[in-house]
């Protein structure tokens, strides 16, 4: 090498560089896309183990520079900021909180309390601050649009898509603006969407409910790959939520049909039937029988027969009595007897039409003053469901239904009180011996705070009935 000239030993420089650029593009080559074996020999084997930020989500190259920049200070940079964003928050500085929260993604991008912090703010907290309904809708889907951000950024991470189920199902389905949001979620009142949904939290049109449901199964999927453990809820409770996501879409079916007119309550009734047929078979024939494994309990089936039991006794070392007490235990924790009880009254044919009959005799009674037909629909709404609620009781004598619904008992309630007042108008009032539909549910002493509770309210909208 001393022989050669320095402009030789440039040359052999100069090639050898090219030469081992090969080497190094072929194992080093980051990866070109989120959530794929992409890139060099390296970047795929970092992939395939799980080890490099492609694996996990989206990549956002601004985060990882920001992490490179600040070296060992990243940690009390975001905790600065965590401070700076809680003292926004309890200020009501939204703008500010905003860009904060954005400047926390750039250090903490799968610190998952982040997103559902900054959710939250913006489905409940922002949207609050508004007067008009769509306003406030505008703000809960910026909410579910960040959220989603977060699952897209975090693959291997269960919480997050069950935290946007809860916020679609919930949120939509559940606040005060309910009836306003969940016709949103499916016809936008932005022009810009011209009477479609919004793509970004609604791409397909469906009910809010179905699509919580997705994201419930999505969530269980991961947690199913079982890269990173939820600890959000107990297993068993946290994988029972895409079926109650399909009782919630059959329930709310059937209350749609209060505002809905009389000649399409039957579509609402036999989708809403047909919906809670699915959640029964879903509910007892995949949540039911899937295998958990539990911490101290083991293996065990939500509705294991004693055969399935023994042999998870002996699996574990345990004694059957042991895994019939864990069993229950569970069953009593996901309310799994209740929903399976539920999920099969309502798929019948009585149920279903005593849904209907006692909301067409409330509106027969309240929207057409037909006292009549508001009789004769009621007494058979009633009717329907007493049969059904008989041949479900408790050692108490009790109907289940009632017992353990608190919806459902006041539902039956209310149409009790109107059924009562229409007897009135109709010159047939109720005396104290006379027989009646649901008598049982109107006399038992468990339930008397509920009814005084309901009577009052109806005697503020109403009037003249009386609770004897």
């Amino acid at each position: 090498m001393n022989q050669l000239s320095t402009r030789q030993r440039k040359t052999i420089y100069v090639v050898a560089i090219v030469v081992l650029l090969a080497p190094i593009i072929y194992l080093g080559q980051p990866a070109t896309s989120a959530g794929t074996e992409s890139g060099g020999v390296i970047a795929r084997e970092r992939f395939r183990s799980r080890l490099g930020e492609a694996s996990l989500g989206d990549v956002d190259p601004a985060s990882t520079s920001m992490s490179l920049v600040l070296l060992g200070m990243r940690g009390m940079a975001a905790n600065l900021l965590w401070m700076q964003a809680d003292k926004l928050r309890d200020h009501k500085q939204w703008s500010q909180l905003e860009q904060t929260v954005e400047s926390i993604l750039l250090l903490q991008p799968h610190f998952q309390s982040v997103w559902k912090f900054q959710c939250w703010n913006l489905t409940y907290n922002v949207s609050a601050e508004c007067d008009a309904v769509t306003d406030r809708f505008y703000w809960v889907k910026r909410g579910l649009i960040f959220l989603t951000r977060g699952v897209k950024r975090n693959l291997s991470i269960p919480e997050l898509p069950h935290d946007l189920g809860d916020f679609c199902g919930k949120k939509i389905g559940r606040a005060d603006e309910r009836d306003f949001y969940r016709r949103f979620f499916v016809s936008d009142p932005d022009p810009e969407f011209k009477g479609g949904p919004d793509p970004a939290v609604n791409p397909n049109g469906e009910d809010n409910y179905l699509v919580a449901r997705k994201w419930y199964q999505q969530a269980n999927d991961v947690a199913d790959q079982g890269v990173v453990q939820q600890h959000k809820m107990d297993g068993p409770l946290f994988y029972s939520y895409p079926p109650k996501s399909l009782m919630d879409f059959g329930a709310a079916k059937q209350q749609d049909a209060l505002d809905a007119k009389i000649e399409s309550m039957d579509q609402l009734f036999t989708e809403a039937r047909q919906r809670w047929a699915e959640a029964y078979d879903e509910w007892v024939g995949v949540f039911g029988r899937r295998e958990f494994v539990v911490p101290i309990f083991g293996k065990l089936q939500i509705d294991g027969n004693t055969a399935e039991l023994e042999k998870y006794a002996a699996e574990d070392n345990m004694t059957l009595q042991q895994k019939i007490e864990y069993r229950d235990r569970y069953q009593n924790t996901t309310g799994y007897r209740y929903w399976k009880l539920r999920c099969e009254v309502e798929k019948t044919e009585d149920m279903s039409l005593g849904h209907k009959l006692l909301i067409l005799g409330r509106k027969k009674y309240r929207d057409e003053q037909d006292m009549q037909g508001a009789e004769e629909a009621l007494t058979e709404g009633l009717t329907r469901m007493e049969r059904v609620f008989n041949a479900h009781k408790n050692d108490e004598g009790r109907s289940r239904i009632a017992a353990d619904d608190s919806d459902m008992l006041e539902e039956v309630v209310k149409a009790l009180l109107i059924y009562r007042q229409v007897r009135e108008i109709n010159g047939r009032p109720i005396g104290q011996e006379d027989d009646f539909p649901m008598k049982s549910i109107w006399n038992d002493p468990e339930f008397q705070d509920e009814i005084t509770s309901l009577a009052e309210k109806f005697q503020r909208w109403q009037g003249g009935v009386s609770v004897k």
